[in-house]
């Protein structure tokens, strides 16, 4: 490796980043960072409160991945590269390697209860971590499409998505009015409020497919994901001291 040594952690976490088509790990700042601070949630997440997932945090539990991470959108990124993503907690308070730590969680930890006790979370719940829930309500619904035919003034347009197919699905799912879309081949989307029934598509658009949502076959939305982290574990303990690991 041009001649620098690396430990076994370090070489085993440059493959994985290679793996997950992530960009070589960067130096984090020096300065805490919090959550509220870095980009906007990407489409499918849900801020459900401060604190981490009640319980033991192995691998049994539902442990996925843990490291640092350039901030919150990469951590959120992890998790997507895992078809069984649930969660990931992220924005301790500390050094820079704690408050860029990211903690990625299966569907195997049901999470419905944060935990803001100073001695939980490995370094914490009570220093600003938070945790984000993913929802699978876009792969779950049923999706008709695609279709040659797009439609046009006979849907309402409810804005334009720039992302992959995934995320804008994950729009439309979210959005409650939201039932078909224009998708551009090459990404990207329109979404569309259309009044029921749907009325048949009739424009031919080179490059665009039309796809339309069953809404009656949602079972998951995030909304009602977040709503059902019941309310944070609250708990006066001593002073503990700072932890290095939040694994």
């Amino acid at each position: 490796h041009n001649g620098k040594q690396i430990s076994v952690a370090e070489y085993r976490d440059a493959m994985a980043r290679k793996q997950m088509q992530l960009p070589p790990r960067q130096q984090p700042d020096d300065g805490w960072r919090r959550p509220s601070q870095d980009v906007a949630l990407r489409q499918g997440w849900q801020r459900a409160g401060p604190g981490c997932c009640l319980g033991e945090r192995g691998e049994k539990e539902g442990r996925l991945w843990s490291n640092v991470v350039s901030g919150l959108s990469e951590c959120l990124q992890v998790c997507e590269h895992f078809p069984n993503c649930k969660a990931i907690e992220f924005g301790w308070q500390g050094s820079s390697s704690i408050s860029n730590w990211c903690f990625v969680w299966s569907t195997k930890q049901p999470c419905t209860t944060l935990d803001t006790r100073r001695s939980s979370c490995g370094a914490g719940g009570d220093t600003g971590v938070n945790t984000y829930l993913y929802s699978h309500a876009a792969e779950s619904a049923e999706w008709v499409g695609p279709s040659p035919k797009i439609w046009s003034e006979e849907c309402e347009s409810l804005g334009y998505i720039d992302g992959s197919l995934t995320s804008c699905k994950h729009a439309c799912v979210t959005m409650s009015t939201c039932n078909a879309m224009n998708v551009r081949e090459t990404g990207g989307c329109i979404l569309r409020k259309c009044p029921v029934p749907i009325p048949t598509a009739s424009v031919e658009l080179t490059g665009y497919r039309g796809y339309v949502l069953n809404r009656t076959s949602i079972k998951n939305a995030s909304a009602s994901d977040a709503s059902q982290v019941q309310s944070p574990v609250m708990g006066v303990e001593s002073a503990r001291t700072p932890q290095r690991s939040v694994s």
